[in-house]
């Protein structure tokens, strides 16, 4: 099957995070797999599915969990050379019961922009916006002690915001703390300041590749030419299945 291609988008400022979330929270759209199957959808020309003129494309993350979900795997499939042979194998597994018990309670996530089926979740996959996930995390700074909330959220003008980036409405965002100085490096390269530089990375998925992640990170400087590497890490997880009411207490 041609899939489309996942790109991954940096985000280095807040209006960069702000127009990326806006512009990919409009375009995604939920669709039961197995009431889509009951009305009729094939697989068409080793690229398409869908019925008549209404038809998706996958993206690669798309099309792999939908061999995990009717179990097939993904490069067997990857294997096939003889044009249609695909879409015959797959049209043959979805008319099946048992792959359609497989799918049921199943939807695609869709990128309405494209057409493009870019993952699927249950029907219990608790949606969490990233405009609503970006709140949180400013209210969750905004709570933190006084003294360290200062070095968090300082004024405008001299953001802690590190980086963002997005894969497949997977967002990724890091708030770094002034770097604090220990002492002095010395190596080959020359002597400079020994400084560690600690951050929090907040991560969430709309598309089920990803719960909701709370961590901490910690870079160390280890040689005189500028160089860092982690010194510890920290993950904590939130997924999304289950009540929506509950998820909440569980964020919190």
């Amino acid at each position: 099957i041609y899939t489309e291609p996942i790109p991954e988008v940096q985000l280095p400022n807040p209006d960069a995070l702000n127009n990326w979330i806006d512009k990919t929270q409009k375009s995604l759209h939920r669709l039961p797999i197995l009431g889509l199957m009951e009305h009729g959808a094939e697989f068409h020309d080793d690229e398409y599915l869908g019925i008549g003129d209404v038809l998706f494309r996958f993206n690669e993350h798309g099309f792999r969990v939908f061999c995990q979900k009717i179990g097939f795997r993904y490069d067997q499939l990857e294997l096939i050379e003889t044009p249609s042979l695909t879409s015959s194998v797959l049209n043959d597994l979805i008319r099946q019961s048992v792959v359609r018990s497989r799918l049921d309670g199943e939807e695609f996530v869709i990128d309405q922009d494209t057409n493009t089926i870019i993952g699927i979740v249950s029907s219990s996959y608790v949606g969490y916006g990233s405009d609503q996930f970006l709140n949180d995390i400013r209210d969750f700074l905004e709570g933190l002690p006084q003294e360290t909330q200062g070095d968090l959220l300082p004024p405008e003008d001299s953001s802690q915001f590190h980086e963002a980036y997005g894969i497949n409405t997977e967002l990724t965002i890091r708030y770094t703390l002034p770097k604090i100085k220990h002492g002095k490096i010395q190596s080959r390269g020359g002597t400079g300041e020994d400084v560690s530089k600690f951050g929090l990375e907040f991560r969430n998925s709309m598309v089920g590749t990803s719960s909701v992640r709370i961590n901490y990170f910690l870079y160390r400087l280890v040689c005189s030419n500028g160089m860092m590497v982690p010194a510890a890490t920290s993950t904590n997880r939130v997924f999304h299945s289950g009540k929506r009411d509950t998820f909440k207490g569980r964020l919190d």
